[in-house]
């Protein structure tokens, strides 16, 4: 019987050169951090299109009121039924829904779901605001005992004015109310484009 010659593995140590085994080193790497750019980027942009339907309900509640109202409202002082469907959907509704609600075909929706997202950290308000900044949809509000109603807008702008003490939410920086000021300014004189 004819004894076969035994094959050679190579391993790291048996590379001729160091250069040719931290070329293949290097090779692996790239794969290996390719790999994992891809599916931290895949997994971290998930971008949704619609709303679950836990928070479709809320949107519906807050929809068939119609008024955007404060924690307390009328003279009786007390919490309406539309700020508790606002707390549910800050509640229920994830960051993306809410960004997603910003641009609902309802004005108080919007106004609610601009409203929880300035409560949340993260986000990027100046540029969701300088994207409303043409809604001109009046909504009618409720806070407190006053009755009244205001452009989209302007609700979005007020929430998050540096200059009024609301430590409920996140306000823009003064320089991001600065850069506002001149796009609204430029808008008023016609000169405005987006």
């Amino acid at each position: 019987m004819k004894k076969l010659p035994r094959r050679k593995c190579k391993s790291l140590l048996q590379f001729k050169s160091v250069k040719q085994m931290s070329s293949l080193v290097l090779k692996i790497l790239k794969n290996t951090v390719f790999v994992m750019l891809f599916f931290m980027i895949s997994c971290s942009e998930k971008k949704i299109t619609t709303v679950s339907e836990e928070t479709n309900v809320i949107v519906k509640k807050i929809e068939k009121i119609n008024i955007l109202m404060g924690s307390i409202a009328g003279f009786a002082a007390i919490k309406p039924e539309q700020y508790e469907n606002f707390e549910a959907l800050k509640e229920t509704a994830s960051k993306e829904e809410l960004l997603l609600l910003t641009n609902h075909s309802n004005a108080v929706v919007r106004c609610y779901s601009f409203w929880a997202l300035a409560q949340c950290r993260n986000v990027d308000l100046f540029s969701i605001v300088k994207a409303h900044i043409n809604d001109t949809t009046q909504v009618a509000t409720e806070f407190s005992c006053l009755l009244s109603s205001e452009k989209t807008s302007d609700f979005y702008i007020n929430l998050v004015n540096p200059k009024y003490e609301n430590f409920e939410v996140r306000q823009l920086s003064e320089e991001e109310f600065n850069k506002l000021d001149s796009i609204l300014i430029l808008k008023k004189q016609g000169q405005f484009s987006r």
